[in-house]
């Protein structure tokens, strides 16, 4: 009875957080196997992007990817950063869940957030990858390096 009652509080506990953010500094360097596109600088001019994606529970046991104009260019896990090299111009950026082995293999790709962004030539820009605690996933820009 004890440990139902342990699991039960929680269980509470945990369904109201969000995820934390987690600084570039901080997170590790993504598997270099799981960037698709993008992970390396072609120009000089080129606009670095560096992604993080945050620390927490929610969501912590499936993949989420990082999409750039509708194409996956990138696959997350928790505590992650990658960085990515982009010409100059206007892009939409995405993140949400995808497709997975176990409790991921629902295709959630229709719950994928977007936002868009200019970048200009040589420009450094950050973006927070987090989930709140609907298991919604968001892409922010942050300040923060």
């Amino acid at each position: 009875m004890r440990r139902v009652a342990v699991a039960i509080v929680l269980g509470f506990a945990l369904s109201g957080c969000s995820t934390t953010m987690t600084s570039p500094n901080e997170a590790t360097s993504i598997n270099p196997e799981r960037v698709l596109k993008y992970g390396s600088k072609t120009s000089e001019a080129d606009a670095h992007i560096v992604v993080t994606r945050d620390s927490g529970a929610i969501g912590s046991g499936c993949l989420t990817g990082f999409f750039i104009n509708g194409s996956l260019v990138a696959k997350f896990d928790v505590r992650e950063s990658a960085n990515f090299y982009l010409p100059s111009g206007q892009y939409i950026f995405g993140y949400g869940f995808v497709k997975g082995r176990g409790l991921c293999a629902v295709d959630r790709s229709s719950t994928i957030r977007e936002r868009e962004t200019v970048l200009a030539a040589g420009e450094t820009k950050r973006f927070r990858l987090f989930i709140d605690q609907d298991s919604n996933t968001d892409i922010l820009p942050v300040s923060q390096k």
